[in-house]
């Protein structure tokens, strides 16, 4: 899945948890105002359809009535949590997207390839690697990858300073 695909995914969810949240808030003040009093007929212009209407007026195994505030909690939650994902990757599209397909940096016995497209951090070594090397990569979250013929990991800060630790040179980023 490309990063557009990705995006257009989250935003699809982002609404459809935006329309439930101002749903609920609007319930819940439907409900207070009418002060146990029947608001079927209100819950249903606000959205809901007659059962739910009728089921959320009735008192929860707590005696809570209307939308439980923890239903709005994890959902302002998830709100928060996926626009910060959009947000992400967007900014990793857009480096994608001004990075050119990155020259090697070398190191002594292979080479670092940050490849933007894939959002992978690639270490190919010119001979295979020491165990100590090996079991380095494999500690510090790196994986063999035959496809690609290098140990690689997603683009992160964290997986920027592993590969500097692993291979002692310094990774210049734009």
């Amino acid at each position: 899945m490309n990063y557009s695909e990705e995006i257009a995914k989250y935003k699809k969810d982002l609404a459809s948890r935006i329309k439930l949240q101002e749903m609920a808030k609007t319930c819940n003040a439907i409900i207070r105002k009418a002060k146990g009093a029947d608001c079927t007929m209100q819950l249903e212009l606000a959205g809901l359809d007659h059962t739910n209407a009728v089921n959320i007026q009735q008192p929860d195994f707590c005696g809570r009535i209307g939308f439980p505030s923890y239903v709005t909690t994890n959902n302002l939650a998830n709100i928060k949590r996926i626009e910060g994902r959009i947000k992400e990757l967007e900014g990793k599209m857009q480096q994608a997207e001004t990075t050119n397909d990155a020259e090697p940096i070398r190191f002594e016995g292979g080479e670092i390839v940050l490849d933007y497209s894939i959002d992978r951090l690639q270490i190919r070594h010119d001979s295979k690697p020491s165990r100590v090397v090996i079991d380095s990569l494999k500690h510090s979250g790196f994986h063999w990858s035959p496809t690609n013929g290098a140990w690689q990991r997603q683009i992160t800060n964290t997986a920027l300073w592993q590969a500097e630790t692993i291979t002692g040179i310094k990774i210049r980023t734009a």
